[in-house]
């Protein structure tokens, strides 16, 4: 649930280790609020509930699938270890928005058990990033796939991201959705800078 390669919400995410930072001594001694006592239980619970499930590996999909109710609630305890440390703060923003780019601009359905351990060398992460880096964008073959012709003679490899749709081929389709989250990765640094 936290690092392992198939379901670890730190492999797959780093952003959420900044939480982990933000209890890294040294600590002001503060008393919780109610509000943190509510958020630290919710994720106590969701963790424990995972903890005991055996299908916690099962669904097609990147990451600890049965935590994402918990995770607005665990990234509530964030901004401490992000003005703390916010170097470190922002290349993790940077890592977890490539890897998830990646992961989604390839194959974002990946095949698992329903459940039991996850199947031996899983690791989508590091495969979409080799699928990416070999020049292949989405391997999905289901929804939108079928909405429009293929324009690589291979429908397994059109994505019909908006990059593709302007006519920009294979890994050039990435192009629009990473200005966008550059553009946007702009706009928070500017905006945190001046309200510094």
């Amino acid at each position: 649930l936290t690092i392992h390669p198939f379901r670890g919400l730190f492999y797959c995410c780093p952003v959420f280790l900044i939480v982990i930072l933000s209890f890294v001594p040294p600590l002001r001694r503060t008393a919780m609020t109610a509000e943190a006592v509510v958020a630290a239980l919710v994720v106590l619970y969701f963790l424990l509930f995972n903890l005991s499930f055996n299908g916690w590996t099962g669904g097609w999909s990147i990451g600890p699938r049965y935590l994402i109710p918990a995770l607005p609630f665990f990234f509530s305890f964030a901004l401490p270890g992000f003005r703390r440390v916010p170097r470190v703060s922002l290349a993790l923003i940077a890592v977890s928005a490539a890897l998830m780019l990646s992961v989604t601009a390839v194959q974002t359905m990946i095949p698992a058990n329903d459940s039991g351990p996850p199947p031996p060398g899983a690791d989508p992460v590091a495969r979409s990033l080799r699928q990416l880096a070999a020049g292949r964008v989405s391997t999905s073959i289901q929804s939108m796939l079928e909405a429009a012709p293929s324009r690589s003679g291979y429908d397994a490899w059109d994505s019909y991201n908006l990059g593709e749709l302007l006519g920009l081929p294979g890994l050039f389709s990435l192009l629009p959705a990473f200005a966008l989250l550059v553009g946007f990765a702009t706009v928070v640094v500017s905006l945190d800078n001046e309200r510094q």
